[in-house]
């Protein structure tokens, strides 16, 4: 059945493979998704068929001098093959419905989804990995070496790369909900989004001209660790405070200096330093010194 784009289709098979768990009520509707999925069976006997039969056989009749058949069997096709395609645009509308729903609920249990089912199972990854990383640090420049290292390290070796592949299943189902709407509203670029001291492996002030120092795969999350990355599954909040933390004062003051600029370009006029006497309703007040010669006088 064709319906509208899955967005959540990657996060329950991966769930459904084993690598993580889901909250209950997004399971069960996910189950309800797959049996409105389920291929509609079509018409066994279709209009046509009917029809084209019923030609040969009243043809037939007629020649051998028979009774002429009866032609009930096409009406009885066409309402079946009417039913059928009526399930299936029920089934259809149902299921587009469904995905809707599904997508909104993975929306509102975003957070319970990373910090209950996705968080557990990332911490365990990375710290097998991190010590993977470890065993296996002084062959980093020899791998050739390792060849003949000790079993724990040949081991180590072995383990890394399905541990890479473990973290980006996790890192895979994390970016899901980011498609379905749980994004953070300060870190829009996602900058804070898998490494949470980005800023100092690789600070803005480089990136227009210096390459990121790590690569993809294996190499690249084995590079992050040896290097001191802090990898994290963090929720939208957690990634916003975290931009916050590095460039919340920065773009503060950035914003107070702007405004600054704004009110001197807008025509910023200095109080005068004697007043004018348009400035009062009133004449001038006399000086008192005046005000006493003329008494005297």
């Amino acid at each position: 059945m064709s319906t509208m784009r899955d967005t959540t289709a990657p996060l329950f098979d991966a769930a459904g493979a084993g690598h993580f768990t889901l909250p209950a009520h997004l399971t069960k509707m996910r189950a309800g998704l797959t049996a409105l999925q389920e291929t509609v069976e079509p018409a066994l006997r279709t209009e046509a068929d009917e029809h084209a039969d019923l030609v040969a056989a009243t043809t037939a009749a007629a020649v051998a001098g028979h009774p002429l058949p009866d032609v009930a069997a096409i009406e009885t096709a066409r309402l079946e093959e009417r039913l059928a395609a009526d399930r299936f645009d029920v089934r259809l509308k149902a299921a587009q419905g469904l995905t809707w729903q599904i997508t909104n609920a993975v929306l509102e249990a975003a957070d319970e989804i990373i910090t209950d089912h996705l968080r557990p199972v990332f911490d365990h990854i990375v710290t097998d990995l991190r010590a993977a990383v470890d065993v296996t640090a002084k062959y980093a420049d020899d791998p050739v070496r390792a060849l003949n290292a000790p079993a724990k390290e040949r081991k180590a070796f072995a383990d890394i790369p399905n541990l890479v592949g473990e973290y980006s299943t996790i890192a895979a189902a994390r970016r899901v909900l980011t498609d379905c709407g749980a994004r953070p509203a300060r870190d829009v670029d996602g900058e804070f989004a898998a490494v949470r001291n980005i800023d100092q492996l690789w600070p803005r002030e480089r990136r227009q001209y210096s390459p990121r120092p790590w690569g993809t795969g294996a190499d690249g999350t084995t590079w992050l660790l040896r290097n001191g990355a802090q990898l994290w599954l963090p929720t939208p909040a957690e990634q916003d405070a975290c931009y916050d933390e590095v460039y919340g004062e920065r773009e503060r003051e950035q914003q107070r200096r702007h405004q600054s600029g704004v009110d001197m370009r807008s025509g910023f006029t200095p109080t005068p330093r004697y007043a004018q006497p348009e400035d009062n309703d009133t004449q001038p007040q006399s000086h008192p010194l005046a005000d006493r010669l003329a008494s005297a006088g």
